[in-house]
């Protein structure tokens, strides 16, 4: 396991913090955690520029920037706890995997996955992270943004990387993509990032509209087609609208 002493001791200060209704001096952090004043020092200076804490008079407490992943942690377990009835049914249903995905930054972060008892296996297992140019998933997400939204996410990416040697490979590839997704109502990807597999994605959204993930079904490449399309995105779909719904 590496070894990142300023992290661990990052951590054990928030710790320390939150285990304490009242403010905590550096002093008192120093002594209890064990940390040498000049690095405590340094740690605190980061973590509030962070908003991870906040000096008073008496010492230091968690910042709002606590609150705020919290409040994101709270958001995503609201999320998989009413999705994941309908993962569940429609992977039966589809003879498939089911995925509900998020978006970070220009990655795709699969928050939940349900397979049927016949489904093959795939990479994209709850935690994992993936380019979302590339997801079904993330590609449904992105559909529901803004151009201008689209092209400040993806300002630093001067190269599309590819998995499988299939996706697109620049930003102007992926809007004529996303225009595709819209006109659809749901997002596709073939072997890009699993040879083999082929994936529809439709995108759970807000009371204002606002795409806030994606709902994704994957299938063995062999069991595809028109008609298999139709169906399997039609299940996708009215899977992420129930949860839409349910959301609000």
């Amino acid at each position: 396991m590496a070894e990142v002493p300023a992290l661990r001791r990052s951590v054990g200060i928030l710790r320390h913090l939150g285990s304490s209704l009242r403010p905590i001096s550096a002093g008192a952090l120093a002594r209890t955690l064990d940390i040498p004043r000049s690095s405590l020092y340094d740690l605190l200076a980061v973590l509030e520029e962070l908003d991870m804490v906040r000096k008073v008079d008496t010492g230091y407490v968690l910042g709002s920037g606590i609150s705020e992943l919290d409040a994101a942690h709270s958001r995503h377990a609201s999320l998989q706890r009413i999705a994941q009835p309908a993962a569940l049914e429609t992977a039966e249903a589809a003879g498939g995997s089911v995925q509900l995905a998020v978006l970070r930054g220009w990655e795709t972060v699969y928050l939940l996955k349900e397979s049927a008892k016949r489904a093959p296996r795939i990479v994209t297992e709850a935690g994992i992270r993936m380019p979302a140019y590339l997801t079904a998933t993330g590609r449904a997400i992105l559909s529901r943004l803004e151009r201008r939204e689209v092209v400040a996410i993806f300002s630093s990416e001067l190269v599309f990387a590819q998995r499988t040697g299939q996706g697109p490979t620049s930003l102007r590839e992926l809007n004529s993509e996303l225009a595709g997704v819209r006109s659809r109502g749901y997002s596709i990807e073939h072997g890009e990032i699993s040879d083999g597999i082929w994936t529809v994605a439709a995108p759970i959204v807000d009371a204002a509209g606002r795409p806030i993930a994606a709902f994704g079904i994957s299938l063995p490449t062999d069991d595809s087609g028109e008609d298999r399309e139709r169906e399997v995105s039609a299940l996708a779909v009215e899977a992420a609208e129930g949860i839409s719904v349910r959301l609000r």
